[in-house]
């Protein structure tokens, strides 16, 4: 049994623009969209790029990371908004994620008793 999803989450990429080399050169990156709503971060992203197209009005390139990426790289502070706009949404508080973040280190460490999908 998989101990974490590698179902792919696609978010909708936010470019940043960042000098890598301290020489005034900029280099884009492009990271997973983050809004503000209520003074609130959220991360978000869907199950399937139809729902994304959906969502933003028109075919959109994703960022594609597996579950457990998305978990392992989300900071404490951070909130989930899955499916955003959609009949399958789900906001995801911090406590969530922090158990997903859990479930998924005990996975990693080879956990056998943490035999969960995410």
């Amino acid at each position: 049994m998989t101990c974490f999803s590698t179902r792919s989450s696609l978010s909708p990429p936010s470019t940043r623009w960042s000098d890598a080399g301290g020489n005034g050169a900029k280099e884009k990156t492009e990271v997973p969209l983050i809004i503000v709503d209520d003074e609130i971060d959220y991360l978000v992203f869907f199950d399937q790029q139809q729902r994304l197209n959906d969502w933003a009005g028109e075919e959109v390139p994703s960022l594609r990371l597996p579950g457990h990426v998305l978990a392992e790289m989300t900071t404490a502070e951070l909130h989930w908004a899955m499916n955003m706009g959609t009949d399958y949404n789900k906001q995801f508080a911090p406590d969530e994620i922090a158990w997903l973040k859990e479930v998924v280190e005990r996975c990693m460490a080879g956990d056998g008793d943490s035999a969960v999908r995410l």
